[in-house]
């Protein structure tokens, strides 16, 4: 007598099917975060060590002008201080020609923008990083320079070349643009380090004075913080 076969679905393999399917997908999505973090480590690594040199530089500067920063010395002496006074960013870098190795030094890795190919021709859109108007060496622990991935509550004034922070109260912090909302800040006395928010606002409130300049580079003409 002929008895028809019934058709029944390998369970037990489609299972196992599936469970490599998702161990897969579990496997290449940790491959991926792992060379993101790595990667983001590295972006890290080297804009501390770009900062470092550039701190460096000024620092350099400062022990052949009678310990003051380009930013006090008049452009007649080979300084930036009118400069600095309006704004003029890649004018500041620029009165560094003889201590400043490589313009690349002053690009984070996390930035999209591209160095000059010297100083001569640099501009503000060749620029990373803000600079600390009113850093002095004197001050060791003053902001010098530092990722311009900074935002603020009041956007009116950071459509300003040089944004002057009133109070350490007041709300400014890192955009999640790099480095994963924090910033990396070079100080006068030629050290670096990752700051977070919190970190932020103590060296705001340790500046001292009435306020803190910041002079920020921008892709457009003028003054102005580029995002």
């Amino acid at each position: 007598m002929y008895c028809p076969q019934v058709w029944k679905p390998r369970l037990g393999v489609a299972l196992v099917e599936v469970l490599c399917a998702i161990a897969m997908v579990f496997l290449l999505a940790s491959v991926m975060v792992g060379h993101f973090n790595a990667r983001a480590a590295a972006h890290q690594t080297q804009c501390l060590l770009n900062l470092k040199e550039s701190s460096l530089a000024f620092r350099s500067y400062a022990n052949d002008n009678r310990d003051r920063l380009p930013m006090v010395v008049p452009m007649a002496l080979g300084g930036a201080r009118e400069a600095a006074v309006r704004g003029d960013l890649a004018r500041v870098f620029q009165s560094l020609s003889g201590e400043l190795e490589r313009p690349g030094h002053l690009i984070c890795p996390a930035d999209n923008r591209e160095p000059a190919s010297d100083l001569g021709s640099l501009g503000r859109e060749n620029v990373s990083y803000f600079l600390g108007v009113d850093a002095r060496k004197e001050k060791p622990d003053s902001m010098l320079l530092g990722d311009r991935n900074l935002w603020s509550n009041d956007r009116a004034r950071l459509l300003t070349g040089t944004y002057v922070v009133g109070s350490p109260a007041e709300d400014v912090g890192w955009s999640d643009e790099r480095h994963r909302r924090s910033g990396n800040v070079a100080f006068s006395d030629g050290s670096a380090g990752n700051v977070d928010p919190n970190e932020l606002q103590r060296l705001l409130a340790d500046a001292g004075g009435c306020h803190t300049r910041l002079l920020f580079p921008s892709s457009c003409s003028g003054n102005g913080v580029a995002r």
